[in-house]
Parts: structure tokens; C-alpha cells; sequence
């Protein structure tokens, strides 16, 4: 893995496809933390899902906190309204993410200090 990247954010816009798409994906296996944005959430959610969580350390747990759009959320008439999720990821984990038209959302993703960090959430799918 490239250590030079774990600490980075990268935003790519036009992420839905071509040399967006390319980017958020080359550069989120390399462990860089990627947020897309893309004029078609359908196409923005596909690039997301090829960014997998493979770059993370394999023998480690982690904690993911997500910020996704609620299932009335909508650009036009209701865009402030989101969830949050909290659970747990490895490198083997794959999310199945909310986004509304004009919406999106992030991932914290943090190493578990220990099991007793751990108590109390839930495997994210």
C-alpha cells in the first residue's frame, strides 16, 4: 500500500464516468480518502462502490461512521435531510450507500483501539 495516501482527501467531480471515474477509483485503492460528486447519482454510486475497502489492513477492525442522505432527501425539496450510521468495516467489508438526486455522502473510517470499542456496534453492510 502506498502510506503516502492514507492521510490524503481527494473530491472528484464528474466522477460518474471517464477520467473522474478513473481517479476516484485509482486513487481510493490506494488508500486516499475519495468523496465523488457526479451530475448522475445512479453513475456516482456505481464509481463509489468500485472504491472498495481493500486498502485497508486485513488483520485490522474499523469503525465507519456514515453520512448518507435520508430516504425523503431530495435537492430540491428536502435537502438537508441525512442519517448517520456507525458499525464496523474490514478490508473485506462492501456498503451499499444512499444517495438522492444532488445528494451524497461520506465515510470516517477509523482503526478500532480495541474490542471493547467495538461493543455495541454492528457488521456494515
Amino acid at each position: 500500500m502506498f502510506e503516502e495516501f492514507k492521510d490524503k482527501v481527494l473530491f472528484v467531480t464528474g466522477a460518474a464516468s471517464g477520467m473522474g471515474r478513473e481517479v476516484a477509483v485509482r486513487f481510493g485503492s490506494l488508500g486516499c480518502k475519495v468523496a465523488v460528486a457526479a451530475r448522475r447519482p445512479d453513475a456516482g454510486e456505481e464509481t463509489v462502490r468500485m472504491v472498495k475497502l481493500d486498502f485497508l489492513d486485513a488483520d485490522k477492525k474499523y469503525i465507519a461512521t456514515i453520512y448518507e442522505d435520508a430516504k425523503d432527501a431530495h435537492y430540491r425539496t428536502n435537502p438537508q435531510a441525512y442519517v448517520i450510521r456507525k458499525g464496523v468495516v474490514t478490508a473485506k467489508s462492501a456498503l451499499k450507500l444512499k444517495a438522492a438526486p444532488g445528494g451524497g455522502y461520506a465515510i470516517s473510517i477509523v482503526p478500532a483501539a480495541d474490542k471493547a470499542a467495538l461493543k455495541g456496534l454492528k457488521n456494515l453492510k
